[in-house]
């Protein structure tokens, strides 16, 4: 399970279900929130799962905290798969 802490509350989702997020999130183009004054734009869907899983409408505020949120967490799980791979191990 991987854990995300956003807004107060903690959201586990297998790691599929992380990797489908942050495929979401980064697909997103932000300025394209941004710059629409359609009030559509005001709120983005987030899926938390799969298919027909847990889903967040945020404001957009709250969507890019979020979406950076899920590329630091990305970056943090490449090194550390790049670390691992390299034969250094990380103490907790």
């Amino acid at each position: 399970m991987y854990s995300i802490h956003f807004n107060g509350e903690e959201f586990r989702q297998r790691v599929c279900e992380f990797l489908y997020t942050y495929n979401v999130l980064s697909s997103k183009n932000p300025e394209e929130f941004l710059l629409n004054t359609d009030s559509l734009y005001d709120f983005v869907k987030v899926p938390l799962s799969g298919r027909k899983g847990k889903t967040m409408l945020l404001p957009i505020s709250d969507f890019l905290a979020l979406r950076k949120l899920y590329m630091e967490e990305m970056y943090q799980l490449r090194l550390e798969d790049m670390l691992f791979r390299s034969g250094v191990s990380l103490s907790a």
